[in-house]
């Protein structure tokens, strides 16, 4: 009676233990006793048959009852799923880390202008792979620009440039290509002049012969043409000028877009001369028939004025209406002229006849002022229409804004109070900016 009550409680302690089952994570999951020939679900090989067996790795793993002896059994993965109809474990699902949340495989974020996506490699590990690309806005270049007070300015994040590439930001916000050696060969005009006479500051929107006649600071959007706008702008302050008894027209830079480009240019960058040259050979319209649309798409397109066409152009304006015009109707220009690059000479300019165009030498991107800590120092050109001097030494500038009508750079007005420049960098900060060696200083003069 010990004896037999001994060996009851031995089994009634195996029975109530969980049986062993071993850990087959580290192995290729796979069909290995469902696919032998005389198995089927919870009926394989009974007792020990050694053909009962299916190769894995560089061994054999069985699906008879045999193999089932604990740790030191040899079952196939499958054996106890399929023979024996037990629920495996839940699968262990590989998975990444970024900063604190998980992504399962194929999953991804968006980090700045990055894309970081988790890529499984096996079934118990996943790797997170990320993009490494320069972003328009860097907020380590941000925060050390600001810990500083050499600059004068405070760097920002601006949201609407958060998410983009550096090289989309200097190829759509830019756009202005460097002259060609005929252009940069170009003689300034000579002037003559008592300097002690020009002001020490001055504004051609506040001029009074001049009021209503230079138009606002426009947006190019997301559509690398500087070189459109700050020609068709300065043309049309130019004009306006010299025709006071007219109402201002505003030019439209669609239409020089669309029509003016050669080869690559549009939204992809273009030449100033080339712009200019349009203007005199074949004209322009009116904005409100030719409007902006290219910095929404990022790309010129079908010009509907073309130059070899005979017939009148017809345009839908902005009002709905329909009008048809002639080559002879466009509007028309003279060449321009190169002035020298001595600042008064520029002053003088400014203060008789009206905005003139200029060509900044080079946007710095990021990194000029901090490029012994390895910021990236890409950069680009760019257009302006400078509209006046202030009391210090730089020129009061509008440019072809990007960023749409918040400025995100300021230059103090000779009142110190309403900001006279206005211009989005592409790394949400002001731009370290050189104005051009004049041959770039493109005024227009009808």
């Amino acid at each position: 009676m010990m004896y037999l009550l001994v060996l009851t409680l031995a089994i009634g302690s195996t029975l109530g233990q969980a049986p062993y089952r071993p850990d087959y994570s580290d192995l290729r999951r796979g069909q290995y006793c469902e696919r032998l020939r005389g198995t089927q679900p919870g009926n394989c090989c009974p007792d020990r048959l050694d053909d009962c067996s299916s190769p894995i790795l560089d061994t054999l793993c069985y699906c008879d009852e045999f193999c089932d002896r604990g740790a030191s059994g040899d079952c196939c993965p499958d054996y106890f799923s399929y023979c024996l109809g037990e629920k495996g474990p839940d699968p262990v699902i590989a998975g990444c880390n970024h900063r604190g949340r998980k992504l399962l495989p194929e999953q991804s974020v968006k980090e700045n202008c990055n894309i970081c996506k988790c890529v499984k490699v096996s079934d118990t590990l996943a790797e997170l792979m990320c993009d490494t690309s320069k972003c328009l806005v860097q907020p380590e270049l941000i925060g050390d620009i600001n810990s500083q007070d050499a600059y004068g300015w405070r760097a920002s994040n601006y949201s609407q440039f958060w998410g983009k590439k550096l090289n989309s930001g200097l190829q759509y916000l830019l756009g202005t290509r460097y002259p060609n050696d005929m252009i940069n060969q170009m003689y300034p005009i000579t002037k003559v002049f008592d300097p002690s006479l020009l002001p020490r500051s001055f504004d051609a929107r506040t001029k009074r012969e001049w009021r209503g006649l230079i138009g606002p600071v426009e947006d190019q959007g997301w559509c690398g043409a500087s070189w459109a706008f700050s020609t068709a702008t300065t043309a049309a302050d130019r004009l306006a000028i010299q025709n006071p008894g007219r109402r201002r027209l505003d030019f439209s830079e669609q239409n020089v877009i669309d029509c003016g480009y050669v080869r690559d240019d549009g939204c992809l960058g273009g030449n100033l001369d080339r712009a200019w040259n349009y203007l005199r050979r074949f004209g322009v319209v009116e904005e409100e028939c030719y409007q902006y649309r290219s910095g929404e798409t990022s790309s010129s397109g079908e010009c509907q004025t073309p130059r070899r066409s005979s017939r009148p152009y017809q345009l839908t304006c902005a009002n709905g209406t329909t009008i048809q015009l002639s080559r002879d109707e466009m509007i028309g220009m003279q060449p321009p002229y190169r002035i020298a690059s001595k600042e008064q000479d520029i002053m003088h300019e400014l203060y008789y006849s009206g905005p003139v165009q200029g060509r900044v030498v080079r946007v710095v991107a990021s990194g000029a002022v901090q490029a012994s800590k390895g910021w990236d120092t890409s950069g680009g050109q760019s257009a302006a229409r400078a509209v006046g001097k202030s009391a210090g030494s730089r020129p009061l500038v509008q440019w072809a804004s990007p960023a749409g009508s918040r400025p995100l750079v300021q230059w103090a007005s000779p009142a110190g109070s309403r900001p006279l420049v206005q211009w989005a960098s592409p790394a949400g900060s002001r731009p370290l900016v050189q104005w051009a060696n004049p041959a770039c200083s493109r005024p227009f003069v009808q």
